[in-house]
């Protein structure tokens, strides 16, 4: 269950575990990029300078991305109101979204291996505009909200 504060939602908590994941799958890939670099750099004889600093860099995205995981996940909000979807995200920048429900063209979701390990769902709102997401709902309330917003909907288009 999602938790709520003065009617916004929070996303569940088991989406710190997916992210954290994110993370380690992105470390091991920038370790792999690392690896190949060295080789490339002990065949070719360039300088080791550039090897230092894209290891460098590399270890701090992720442990940047590790500690903005709590942060990320407190900063993530939605709410659903009558007219409008309002989404809430963002961590050094923080960014507002309304979307108008008479803008929604359709809603889909969508459920990688991560979040299907942990019974979550990523809800897709797509306008004339972009599609916007909600990174993860629990999968046993997904299908209730996708509803209530198609609901909305439909509502807001026979008041226009």
């Amino acid at each position: 269950m999602e938790q709520q504060t003065n009617g916004k939602r929070r996303l569940p908590q088991e989406i710190k575990i997916v992210w954290y994941i994110e993370t380690a799958i992105l470390a091991v890939v920038l370790v792999g990029i690392c690896i190949g670099l060295l080789v490339l750099t002990n065949k070719l004889g360039f300088s080791y300078w550039w090897l230092g600093t894209t290891f460098a860099i590399s270890v701090f995205l992720v442990v940047l991305d590790l500690i903005f995981v709590p942060f990320r996940w407190k900063r993530w909000q939605f709410q659903i109101r009558d007219g409008e979807i309002e989404i809430e995200e963002g961590v050094l920048f923080s960014k507002r979204t309304l979307i108008p429900m008479v803008r929604i063209q359709h809603v889909k979701t969508e459920q990688g291996p991560l979040l299907r390990a942990k019974k979550l769902v990523q809800l897709s709102i797509s306008t004339a505009a972009d599609p916007h997401k909600i990174p993860a709902v629990s999968a046993c309330e997904v299908d209730a909200l996708r509803l209530q917003i198609l609901a909305l909907v439909k509502e807001a288009r026979e008041d226009v």
